[in-house]
């Protein structure tokens, strides 16, 4: 989307990839896909995701969405098989803008580098309150969005993994504008651990060193708050459990 263009959005904006996109047509493409992929896009096997990427990438490598497809909706930037398909992308497709996040994204796992400390975020109850991981053996930190079926299944396989690791402590944080949506959630929630809410969203100053720019995001800390795991695959999260 170039400066100055415009683009109108309809559809019911608490259900994500579901829009309807007018304005050019790489929006429109892009709005397109996220549509006809809005199960793959839900699911917390992020592998679905990426297969349906894949393939739109080999067939599309002069489209300007294969390169945002792989900047912001691919899982793992880093790996081979990316790298490889970002260098079949054709250099017209690849405007530095896009480059740059591309370029962000591989260097996101720099970022498990990073400690968790003390946040202040807002709890239930109004209060901001300081969150740390230092007082368990490990902690699930969980950055979530909006309250759509990939949540709720996240929610059933979080339930699952605490009753397998009764060590484990898991902590979400909310990253909506306001805290509405939250807590009308949060009154028909019946999990059993904390729940808070980042007023500035992905901009939020407590969370501003872990550049949390993808939703959702799990990050699996011990209790020096070291990141043990990053990403949105449970099931890799599982096998770093102890």
């Amino acid at each position: 989307m170039s400066g100055g263009d415009k683009i109108e959005l309809t559809g019911d904006f608490m259900i994500p990839h579901h829009y309807q996109c007018k304005g050019n047509d790489i929006s429109e493409q892009w709005m397109k896909f996220e549509r006809e992929h809005s199960v793959q896009y839900e699911s917390i096997d992020c592998t679905v995701l990426d297969d349906a990427i894949e393939e739109y990438v080999k067939k599309n490598p002069k489209s300007v969405v294969s390169t945002l497809l792989m900047a912001f909706d691919y899982s793992d930037a880093m790996t081979d098989k990316a790298k490889k398909l970002i260098a079949s992308i054709d250099r017209e497709a690849m405007q530095s803008g896009l480059m740059a996040s591309i370029q962000n994204m591989q260097e996101y796992n720099n970022i498990k580098e990073v400690r968790l400390y003390t946040m202040m975020l807002c709890n239930l109850d109004g209060d901001f309150e300081s969150v740390n991981a230092m007082s368990n053996q490990q902690t699930l930190f969980y950055w979530w969005l909006n309250n759509n079926e990939s949540r709720r299944t996240a929610v059933r396989e979080m339930k699952r993994i605490l009753k397998d690791h009764q060590n484990l402590r898991v902590i979400d944080i909310n990253m909506s504008a306001d805290t509405v949506g939250w807590r009308v959630t949060m009154r028909n929630d019946s999990t059993q651990w904390k729940h808070y809410w980042a007023p500035g969203g992905v901009m939020d100053a407590a969370l501003n060193n872990l550049k949390i720019r993808r939703l959702p995001t799990y990050i699996l800390t011990d209790s020096i708050g070291r990141q043990l795991y990053r990403g949105i695959d449970l099931n890799e999260i599982e096998k770093n459990i102890k």
